[in-house]
């Protein structure tokens, strides 16, 4: 038999607005999504442009230049509760509620090849660079442990993401683009922009994701998680809205309230593993 190092599990009770809310840890995450193509082909049109022209000439034959993974694209924080820690049903004692903010990021870049009078096209680059803050509720609900360290979850989540700021770069057509307007030149990975407009736009998701979480200490668990999530966008002043899809991977470290327990009160691997 080996000795196993395993947390007493406990939670920290926080008063708040006359209720007892037992707070189990915080968590940190960082990942990262594919959208659908559909979804990230229709953000520009989520732009408010300084007039008609500009923006029929920039969305007609807009496409899509780099789909996929762009680098680590959402960020978050938070705090988990255990509503139920002291529920006599052990069942309810898996279940989870967090909190989270999330900041998320995007990054993607844009052609547009338009037919001239040559036979030929002319190619432009655009580019939309936004960040957005959100606060996303989450329920989850975790297995028994296995193999002592181990133990799967499913959770459902929602979110709500406000623009803190945006750009899309382009490069218009001389015939759109406002002649009086200082000339603005913005490199981006090599790539030159001659314009850039503001580009916000409020996100809404909801779905879902499974994961396993493995106790590395009494007080520190790491989760890996798959997330799969519908998504609806709409322009700042709502007259435009764009929907897809998103799924992707994170990974998670939690800081939990556990305690370690004293050395005459070491488990042994045969024993019933215990609850974290």
């Amino acid at each position: 038999m080996t000795l196993g190092y395993f947390s007493n599990a406990q939670v920290k009770e926080v008063n708040f607005l006359g209720k007892n809310w037992y707070l189990h840890g915080y968590d940190f995450r960082i990942g990262n999504s594919i959208h659908s193509q559909a979804y990230d082909n229709k953000l520009p049109s989520l732009v408010s442009f300084p007039s008609e022209n500009y923006r029929a000439s920039t969305l007609e034959n807009t496409e899509i230049n780099d789909w996929g993974f762009d680098g680590p694209s959402l960020f978050t924080v938070g705090f988990v509760l255990r509503p139920f820690y002291l529920s006599d049903k052990v069942w309810k004692r898996h279940i989870e509620v967090a909190h989270d903010v999330e900041l998320k990021r995007r990054n993607i870049a844009y052609f547009d090849q338009t037919p001239n009078p040559n036979f030929d096209y002319d190619y432009r680059d655009y580019r939309l660079k936004t960040s957005h803050l959100g606060y996303s509720p989450k329920i989850t609900y975790s297995s028994p442990s296995f193999l002592r360290r181990f133990k799967a979850y499913a959770s459902l989540y929602s979110s709500l993401r406000l623009p803190l700021n945006g750009y899309l770069y382009t490069n218009p057509d001389a015939k759109v683009a406002d002649p009086n307007a200082r000339s603005n030149y913005f490199t981006i990975h090599g790539t030159s922009y001659s314009d850039r407009i503001a580009a916000e736009y409020f996100e809404m998701c909801g779905g879902a994701q499974i994961g396993i979480k493995m106790n590395i200490h009494c007080k520190w668990n790491i989760h890996l998680e798959r997330n799969m999530h519908t998504l609806h966008s709409f322009s700042k002043d709502f007259t435009q809205s764009n929907s897809g899809s998103s799924q992707g991977f994170r990974f998670g470290i939690r800081y939990m309230y556990g305690t370690p327990p004293t050395q005459d009160a070491k488990t042994l691997d045969d024993d019933n593993p215990v609850f974290w």
